[in-house]
C-alpha cells in the first residue's frame, strides 16, 4: 500500500498536477526599473517597468522594456503556462498591452 501511494504521488507531481496559481490582477504592482543585458558582446541598459505580485505559491516578477505605465485594472488573465518551469502567468488588456510574470525560485 505504501508503494502504491508513493507511486501515485510521484506520478501526480511529475505530470504537473500541482500547478502554480496565477496571482490576481489586483495584486500586481508596477514600478520603473532598469535591466542590464549583454547583446553581441555589448552591455545594454534597458529601461521599462518591473511588475510584481505574490500569492500562496510565492513571489512573481516580470519586466517589460520600453513600456509605458499601464492601467493594471484593465488587465485580464490571458493564456498562461502555470505548469512550465518556471511557471509563467500572462495578462492582457483590450488594447495591445500585455505583461508576463514568472514565479521566482
Amino acid at each position: 500500500m505504501r508503494y502504491l501511494l508513493g507511486f501515485t504521488m510521484a506520478a501526480l507531481l511529475s505530470s504537473g498536477a500541482f500547478a502554480a496559481t496565477c496571482p490576481n490582477v489586483a495584486s500586481i504592482t508596477q514600478k520603473t526599473d532598469t535591466v542590464k543585458e549583454t547583446e553581441g558582446g555589448t552591455d545594454v541598459v534597458l529601461e521599462g517597468y518591473r511588475y510584481s505580485a505574490s500569492n500562496a505559491d510565492g513571489e512573481w516578477t516580470g519586466f517589460t522594456p520600453d513600456a509605458e505605465k499601464a492601467d493594471l485594472s484593465a488587465f485580464k488573465p490571458a493564456p498562461s503556462a502555470p505548469n512550465a518551469t518556471p511557471p509563467v502567468c500572462r495578462y492582457q488588456d483590450d488594447e495591445d498591452g500585455a505583461i508576463s510574470l514568472s514565479l521566482k525560485k
